[in-house]
């Protein structure tokens, strides 16, 4: 980490987990998935299907490593394994903005409001000089204060941070003890990697009622870095931040219920969850919800879509992109069973979540419509691009063979054009545009 990295700077996260083992086993939903694929509009794929629909990045750092970590001789060695496998905690699921300081006197609540806008802003020099005014051993203070100090590019700033972070952490503030142990466990320069301690860390904040620190200690203990893989500890800590309102939290808990890892297999208790983290405004919980719903529609246990489009709109309106994609295969597949086919819908839905977030999958499934016809007169040289955005970090083996065989059709300064522009978009966090919003937004 370099001295002016943003400790808190937010990283989203999101791959779609849906259903591999319900393709194996209900074949009504099986039937679904090979129509959509022989019927030449594969936008809703399976790759990456699981058990249970969790949705998104932030769900991977919950479920359990894969099961070479259960044969791991010692607790160190499951660790360690978490560690590569990049499920160790992450600063930005801590929960920590401005609105932690709203419960402080005045002045100090503005100080802080506006220290911590400066540090989320680039400016910890401002930040610091904000807070100078401020009571120095005030633990809120003194976190903003480290977070600040370790921003800042000079020498030995990194570790002076740190030891302001330890001052507040000893006054018992949850967040700064949360803070320091995931520094601990994830390695910092200029503060020594200690699991143990930022284990402790970690759980004294939850103890001390942080419903973060909770659910990243239930995620711990799912993916190993807690030091022993235990799904029962990680439903408890799960079940003490759902029942404070931690909607992501909630989700987890549904994830266990699914599936019967730590807790009784519940899968009308994991509805009842999943639902609830969805009504609490969770965008992935809704994508799962609606997803949920809509298996029950492909399937033929109903003949009324509505619940499942409610959902899946509420998620694509925050560009969920998983929604997204169910979405508009609903509208080009499956809307010739209830009478309402909509292709152009299906691809304006699509269009849209490529032009304001540049997703990956979004693109692939646009590319793979247009590429079929589906857009009417087939642009060689757009679905050429679309497929260059379908495999920007170079892992679609599907998507490179498609640009392969079409640049064959393509002129080499069309070709060059394409890569250059690929190349010179911006790429947007997905979650930054409202689905249908005009760029920029």
């Amino acid at each position: 980490m370099s001295g002016q990295s943003h400790l808190l700077q937010a990283d989203k996260k999101g791959p779609f987990r849906l259903l591999r083992d319900l393709y194996s086993t209900d074949n009504s939903f099986r039937g679904f998935v090979e129509f959509a694929v022989i019927g030449a509009v594969a936008l809703f794929f399976i790759h990456g299907y699981q058990s249970v629909p969790m949705i998104g990045k932030a769900a991977k750092s919950a479920v359990s490593p894969a099961p070479t970590a259960h044969a791991l001789p010692d607790p160190g060695d499951i660790v360690k394994f978490a560690r590569r496998g990049n499920l160790a905690p992450r600063l930005n699921e801590l929960g920590l903005d401005e609105t932690y300081f709203a419960n402080d006197p005045e002045p100090l609540r503005s100080q802080l409001t506006e220290a911590w806008r400066a540090y989320r802003n680039k400016d910890p020099n401002k930040a610091l000089e904000l807070l100078q005014p401020a009571a120095a051993d005030h633990p809120h203070v003194l976190l903003v204060r480290g977070l600040a100090t370790m921003a800042r590019p000079e020498d030995g700033m990194l570790r002076g941070g740190s030891g302001l972070l330890e001052q507040a952490a000893g006054k018992s503030d949850p967040k700064s003890m949360a803070v320091l142990g995931v520094l601990h466990i994830i390695g910092t320069p200029g503060l020594q990697h200690d699991l143990e301690k930022g284990q402790k860390l970690i759980l004294g904040a939850a103890t001390q009622g942080d419903v973060d620190a909770a659910r990243v200690a239930g995620q711990g203990y799912l993916s190993g870095w807690m030091g022993s893989i235990d799904p029962g500890r990680a439903a408890k800590y799960f079940g003490f931040a759902a029942d404070r309102g931690d909607s992501r939290a909630t989700l987890f808990l549904a994830d266990l219920h699914y599936t019967g890892r730590g807790v009784a297999k519940d899968e009308l208790e994991g509805d009842r969850l999943a639902e609830k983290a969805a009504g609490q405004g969770d965008a992935e919980a809704q994508a799962m919800v609606g997803t949920r719903r809509m298996q029950a529609y492909m399937a033929g246990i109903t003949d009324d879509p509505s619940e499942a489009l409610k959902w899946l709109n509420r998620a694509a309106e925050r560009n969920e992109h998983h929604a997204v994609e169910l979405l508009a295969n609903f509208y080009i597949s499956f809307g010739p069973r209830n009478g309402k086919p909509d292709v152009a819908k299906g691809l304006e839905i699509l269009k849209r979540c490529v032009d304001q977030s540049s997703n990956a999958s979004c693109a692939m499934a646009y590319a793979n419509a247009l590429d079929n016809g589906l857009g009417g007169v087939r642009d060689v040289k757009a679905i050429y691009a679309l497929y260059q955005r379908a495999n920007r970090d170079g892992g679609n083996d599907k998507a490179r063979a498609r640009i392969a065989e079409l640049g064959k059709e393509l002129s080499t300064t069309d070709r060059i054009q394409v890569e250059m522009e690929s190349t010179q978009r911006p790429v947007r966090a997905l979650l930054k545009c409202k689905f249908g919003e005009p760029q920029p937004c």
